[in-house]
């Protein structure tokens, strides 16, 4: 089984200054961020989940990690149409956010 993690751009730079403990300029921080965000491809073979962690509430930490828990478990497999639609969201995040790193480290 694979899961797949993603986030908006806005959370996942607030993500990255975080670690780097704001001790580096945010252009250096982006870096690794840009390069780091590359196409993937969907799974055939085997289980696939992609969650967005986009959303950092409680409520939201708790489903997200009831999912795992259940989907790991074998106890919840997504149906194909909705791993289609989990995949095709993180793929339109990921691409967005690829445009706002590069639009941001032009600045």
């Amino acid at each position: 089984r694979v899961i797949l993690f993603f986030c908006d751009f806005d959370t996942a730079r607030r993500r990255m200054l975080a670690r780097f403990d704001h001790k580096v300029e945010e252009e250096k921080a982006l870096t690794p961020l840009a390069e780091s965000i590359l196409p993937f491809e969907v799974p055939v073979a085997y289980p696939f989940l992609a969650l967005n962690t986009s959303d950092e509430s409680s409520e939201a930490t708790e489903t997200r990690k009831q999912l795992v828990v259940n989907f790991l478990s074998g106890k919840w497999i997504p149906d194909t149409t909705e791993m289609a639609a989990r995949a095709e969201e993180a793929k339109n995040y990921i691409a967005a956010s690829k445009r706002a790193v590069r639009k941001w480290l032009k600045k």
